[in-house]
């Protein structure tokens, strides 16, 4: 299980920039010499999403040590509860990492009673 870690760092990066954060996430607990491959990775944390049921506060809050504000490019929340208190928290996580360096923000929330609701913004700064 150890071929990952052999790998040139290079070509760990290029693998895991190809994976969902779900598969990527999945690949952190396939050993213990993987899970230190993945979570020390910037890949792992360039895009950050709720896809899959995840939730970006609860399931990061163990793992915060390991990410880099800086390492945060893209985030995508889907959720379809009434409420922005999810949305608030993932807010107050991002400024608590010192997201700074986030270029594409992608939501897709069900507010408003059940109405959809969607925004995406994509900096103009090098993407």
């Amino acid at each position: 299980m150890r071929a990952l870690t052999t790998l040139p760092l290079e070509i760990r990066y290029a693998i895991l920039r190809h994976l969902s954060f779900g598969d990527r996430w999945r690949m952190s607990g396939v050993c213990q010499a993987w899970r230190s491959a993945v979570l020390n990775c910037d890949a792992m944390w360039e895009n950050l999403s709720t896809d899959n049921y995840r939730d970006i506060t609860q399931d990061l809050l163990p793992y915060r040590s390991y990410m880099q504000g800086t390492w945060v490019r893209r985030i995508h929340v889907d959720r379809n509860d009434d409420t922005t208190e999810h949305l608030e928290a993932v807010v107050d996580f991002l400024l608590a990492q010192k997201c700074t360096a986030i270029k594409e923000v992608d939501l897709h929330l069900q507010l408003c009673h059940g109405h959809p609701f969607q925004v995406s913004h994509h900096s103009a700064v090098n993407r």
